[in-house]
């Protein structure tokens, strides 16, 4: 009866080593698919990367992508502006210069959308000057950090008809910052979501990232990697 016991006792033992293992495994694994060449991405701008006021938080941009890369972090601000940007460029100190000066990582900026919308920007003249303020500032951000990898997100159309007459501003902005990008030596690349928030389910309140369009912006972000 005791030799018995003993044999129970020591296959209870292997098997919960065995479970143990295995439960590491998954970790261990999950870990590295998380870290995996060891990417480091930041968010700066407005609502369009930190749309956590409009959806489930677990479900907003900035988590979607943290849930794949571990390493991501979130400077947005809803309702930002283009001059908001010197204070989240700021915050940029609090990192490490060797991981934002590196080549494993991707600073992904959007704004102007608030800009153009509550600035009553009616002609290109404004517009391009608006842009040359934007510019400025990446171009800073570039000086300062030379290896990382700078992508600008371009506008999508809020759908809504109040909205409608922005549309050919829009278009303008995303085509001076395509121009722009060669004039100034492709210092930073261009994310186009323009073609990809298309449908009403993309948005909340016909102007801000749904589920659904964060989602899409998402993956956008995390096939740049």
């Amino acid at each position: 009866m005791k030799y018995y016991i003993k044999i129970n006792k020591f296959l209870l033992i292997i098997f919960f080593f065995s479970l143990f293992l295995f439960l590491f495994l998954i970790l261990k694994k999950n870990n590295i698919d998380n870290f995996e060449n060891n990417k480091y991405i930041i968010l700066l701008g407005d609502s369009i990367l930190n749309n956590s006021n409009y959806v489930n938080e677990k479900l907003s941009v900035y988590n979607i992508v943290k849930n794949k890369n571990l390493n991501t972090y979130l400077l947005a601000e809803d309702g930002a502006t283009i001059n908001r940007l010197d204070k989240q460029i700021e915050q940029l100190k609090e990192f490490p210069y060797e991981k934002l000066n590196n080549n494993n990582t991707y600073i992904f900026i959007s704004i102007g959308g608030n800009d153009i919308l509550e600035g009553n920007i009616s002609n290109n003249k404004k517009l391009e000057n608006l842009l040359n303020n934007y510019l400025n500032k990446i171009k800073i951000v570039k000086i300062k950090y030379p290896k990382t990898n700078l992508y600008l997100l371009n506008l999508y159309k809020p759908l809504k008809s109040k909205y409608e007459k922005y549309y050919k501003i829009i278009e303008t902005w995303n085509n001076l910052l395509e121009k722009e990008k060669e004039n100034n030596k492709n210092i930073y690349k261009i994310l186009d979501i323009s073609k990809i928030i298309i449908y009403p389910n993309d948005l909340v309140y016909s102007i801000e990232p749904s589920i659904n369009g964060g989602k899409k912006i998402a993956e956008e972000i995390l096939n740049k990697l």
